[in-house]
């Protein structure tokens, strides 16, 4: 059940990204909605749908969702030890801290973050946690062509070959990546138009 609870998220294809509404989604609503789907206790799957009703948290999920008399806890220097807090103390000092001197970074997400991987002619489309650099490469076909998806610290997401869904689009003629492209399916804008590019085939 959580395999189709994540499933059907993952086909919804278009989900706001956001912690306080109901029908958006970030990390920790994701795996709640994941074990509240594949938790076979019933007071376990009701304390987990009551950690919706203001906003589920990575801590609550491990505390509400387990089995186990304790808990444990790693600190950043690696040292493992029994969880003694709980999860409305740990929720309250997170949600209340003003985070004061933090400067909010923006690049890698909607700001540009350069690597020495990408092709010159590569384009940047923004995205909170999913900003990338989109290359499109001509091939012998003219309804196929090489795609690279790259991410902001230069790792190579996929590199394959993609078909046009329409003819008409000229390669050496001006076009931009836009929303909704991603490792399996890409969109381009060309005067006016929109093409989408579907996966073939890997390159490498």
């Amino acid at each position: 059940k959580a395999r189709d609870h994540i499933t059907t998220m993952q086909n919804k294809h278009f989900i706001r990204y956001a912690a306080f509404i109901k029908e958006a989604c970030n990390c920790a609503r994701f795996v709640t909605g994941a074990l509240i789907a594949g938790v076979t206790n019933p007071k376990l799957k009701k304390q987990l749908k009551r950690s919706t009703w203001f906003t589920p948290s990575t801590i609550g999920n491990v505390v509400l969702a387990t089995t186990q008399n304790k808990i444990y806890e790693i600190s950043e220097t690696g040292e493992i030890s029994q969880f003694k807090s709980s999860v409305s103390k740990v929720n309250r000092k997170n949600f209340l801290d003003k985070l004061k001197g933090h400067q909010p970074n923006f690049i890698g997400t909607l700001q540009p973050k350069h690597n020495h991987e990408k092709s010159q002619h590569a384009q940047w489309l923004e995205g909170i946690a999913a900003g990338a650099w989109f290359e499109l490469h001509p091939t012998e076909n003219i309804n196929e062509f090489g795609f690279r998806r790259i991410s902001p610290n230069g790792h190579i997401d996929v590199h394959g070959i993609y078909e046009i869904d329409n003819l008409g689009f000229n390669y050496n003629s001006e076009y931009n990546f836009v929303h909704y492209s991603n490792c399996a399916f890409f969109h381009l804008e060309q005067h006016g138009k929109t093409y989408r590019f579907d996966y073939v085939r890997p390159l490498s």
